[in-house]
């Protein structure tokens, strides 16, 4: 027996649905989340240890694709904007290279040519929000109460901001007295700070789908805004490490004289 049962079982409904919850669909598909494995064609590695990239234009009705190492793989996760039935779902199973270089033909330049090496798994992510959930002895956590976007990377704050607020606030007090009545569960799903974090997430998960797909015009400039943005982070990280390899091989410079003068 328990006073108190936390439910952090992410997707699998069943549980919530025997206990008279419900799935409340916000936004169905919201975005499609494609991964795989691959590796650079006549070569050993590519010449990046990591790389994200984003979508060319609207019409590629994508968010970004990232490259990223795990042990001995590189791993890429592809974010998208489209429907579970659209044929280029298929196709990019069928032929992820050539699909790839289609929808973002410039990617090409960076990877060069590619293989993907194992089965091209596709996820699709919707956005929805467990209702009926305050219940006596019972409180929901991250994506049993709510799912966020993959794509706009808020999955772990926001569980983490779930967990940190039930264990360093609600848990002592709701334990301070007998009993675990709904009133005591429904404080947390109340909390001002989960609340933010909740709204921020969501939030987070539109303006990225608007910024990736929508062809208005603000949404034109705020795109050429976020590419400015980040040109310019890059250009100030190698102006920093050309700085740094500067500082370093005069520090060395220096130390290698220092040791000549003294012999």
């Amino acid at each position: 027996s328990a006073r108190l049962v936390i439910i952090a079982n992410g997707l699998n409904s069943g549980l919530r649905h025997k206990l008279g919850m419900q799935q409340e669909v916000i936004s169905a598909c919201h975005s499609v989340m494609l991964g795989f494995n691959l590796k650079p064609v006549d070569r050993q590695t590519f010449n990046f240890p990591a790389l994200t990239y984003y979508s060319e234009q609207p019409t590629d009705q994508t968010a970004f694709i990232t490259l990223f190492p795990i042990g001995s793989a590189m791993r890429a996760n592809f974010s998208v904007y489209r429907d579970m039935k659209d044929p280029w779902l298929r196709a990019f199973r069928e032929a992820p290279q050539a699909t790839l270089f289609d929808t973002m033909p410039s990617l090409r330049r960076l990877t060069g040519e590619i293989e993907v090496t194992d089965f091209v798994k596709i996820r699709p992510a919707d956005l929805y929000v467990t209702k009926n959930c305050v219940q006596p002895g019972v409180v929901l956590v991250g994506d049993a109460f709510a799912t966020s976007c993959p794509a706009a990377g808020t999955g772990t704050g926001k569980v983490f901001t779930d967990v940190e607020r039930l264990c360093s606030v609600h848990i002592p007090r709701w334990f301070a007295s007998a009993g675990m009545g709904a009133e005591k569960i429904a404080s947390f799903y109340d909390d001002p700070v989960k609340r933010a974090c909740d709204a921020h997430s969501a939030t987070k998960a539109y303006h990225l789908r608007s910024l990736s797909i929508e062809a208005s015009v603000p949404w034109k400039a705020r795109r050429v805004g976020r590419f400015i943005a980040r040109l310019s982070a890059g250009m100030l990280r190698q102006c920093h490490g050309r700085l740094s390899s500067r500082a370093t091989e005069t520090a060395s410079a220096g130390e290698s004289e220092a040791r000549a003068k003294s012999a």
